[in-house]
């Protein structure tokens, strides 16, 4: 009987031993740790990444993201190794959070992903000033300026933008075009015989040799299969396009030298397209964006139908989907939203709730239950605003802020900060 006793004693010592020593992996923590359990090579770091430039902060702001509270740097940057580089990146406001603590009048190198809206972090920004970066910066000069583009042979299909709202100069002169030029991996694709009418140059394609024959030499215009010539339109840039391509080894022969840019020509119903500045500069030419144009990738070229404003409440717990706000008042919400639990098949439904209620902290999480989050919306996309953090403070606080954004929905709206997406409180005090 007595070592039965103990036996149990035994067991029972076990159980809580194990309960005490594993409980910790079932317990939720308060706050994220940053932690990255990879470290990528340098060719990894290269691919992951949308835009990779070096800038000095000159400003920083608080501004909301995803209902979130993050960092905008806003830079002067200068050397730009792969993409397109943005006036602003946002970072994680808190460290816990992988943000990145920069300063201003520092310099950084920064590896940034995202589409409309770049992003870095601490694993991705490297301070030139304290860093010993010079092995980094040489692998990135090698790998943007030496590193060819190697494609297969043949048909395939890639995703481009048809750029027909890019309007080229030449000599101030508005550039003929006999089809819309293409953006395609960030580079620019021109028709080849854009050379021939609008530079005035010899030149001649052998599809045999797949070969382009260029002499800088002025010259009779060559014939070309496109007889319909007029200037680049100045309408939208139309949606990312799926297209048919043919790469076929095209090499340059100028002034009778080989020429092989990293970007390869390739062909788009029966018409060569050439990178336009590579080729551009082996000739000699400076290539340069216009500044007073827009740029030729924001999301929302001027059209016919403006986008309009659009707010939601996107949920910090649970899984349902957003509310879109249909009207906003100075204490209330009506909203719509889809009701998964009562039907087979979600159901749009309406509701009208009281705005603080929307914002009532979680509690124990010491977070709301929704985030504020602002759109602009079109017939084709949506794209996020980043709201200036004294806005979201006002809509939060001031019901007389939240009466006049509720008189904005659903209605264009000019933006002070238009090619950064911002939407500030000045917008609503307009």
């Amino acid at each position: 009987m007595m070592k039965i006793l103990v036996y149990v004693r035994v067991l029972l010592a076990l159980i809580l031993l194990f309960t005490v020593s594993f409980s910790g992996f079932f317990t939720i923590p308060n706050a994220i740790a940053c932690s990255k359990g990879h470290v990528n090579t340098l060719e990894e770091d290269y691919l992951v990444a949308n835009a990779i430039y070096t800038g000095t902060v000159t400003q920083l702001d608080e501004i909301y993201l995803n209902g979130r509270l993050m960092k905008q740097m806003t830079l002067n940057f200068d050397n730009v190794y792969k993409g397109k580089p943005q006036t602003t990146l946002v970072t994680s406001f808190d460290s816990d959070q992988c943000g990145v603590d920069v300063k201003i009048g520092s310099r950084y190198l920064f590896y940034a992903s995202g589409k409309h809206h770049l992003y870095t972090s601490v694993f991705t920004t490297f301070d030139m000033i304290r860093s010993k970066e010079s092995e980094r910066i040489s692998w990135l000069e090698k790998r943007a300026a030496n590193a060819p583009i190697i494609h297969v042979l043949g048909e395939q299909k890639i995703t481009a933008y048809v750029a027909s709202r890019l309007n080229l100069a030449f000599d101030g002169k508005p550039a003929l075009l006999s089809s819309p030029a293409l953006i395609y991996n960030n580079v620019t694709y021109v028709p080849l015989d854009f050379l021939s009418h609008s530079l005035k140059l010899q030149t001649h394609w052998n599809p045999q040799e797949a070969t382009i024959d260029i002499s800088t030499s002025k010259g009779n215009e060559v014939e070309s299969e496109t007889s319909n010539w007029q200037s680049s339109p100045a309408n939208a840039i139309n949606a990312p396009t799926h297209l048919l391509i043919k790469y076929q080894n095209i090499h340059f022969i100028v002034n009778g030298s080989k020429y092989q840019p990293n970007e390869e020509p390739f062909i788009l119903h029966k018409q060569v397209y050439i990178p336009l500045r590579a080729l551009a500069e082996k000739l000699g030419l400076e290539v340069f964006w216009a500044q007073d144009l827009t740029s030729v990738d924001h999301p929302f070229p001027n059209g016919e139908k403006p986008p309009v404003l659009e707010l939601k409440f996107s949920v910090n717990f649970g899984m349902e989907a957003d509310y879109i706000v249909d009207t906003l008042t100075k204490t209330s919400v009506t909203y719509r939203y889809f009701d998964y639990q009562h039907t087979k098949k979600p159901e749009t439904k309406q509701q009208t709730s009281s705005f603080e209620s929307m914002l009532k902290m979680v509690e124990g999480q010491g977070i709301p239950a929704n985030r504020v989050r602002l759109f602009l919306k079109d017939a084709s996309q949506e794209v996020e605003l980043k709201i200036a953090g004294n806005l979201m403070k006002a809509i939060e606080s001031d019901p007389s802020y939240r009466q006049k954004l509720g008189s904005l929905l659903g209605k264009p709206i000019s933006l002070s900060n238009k090619d950064t997406l911002l939407i500030t409180l000045t917008d609503l005090q307009k």
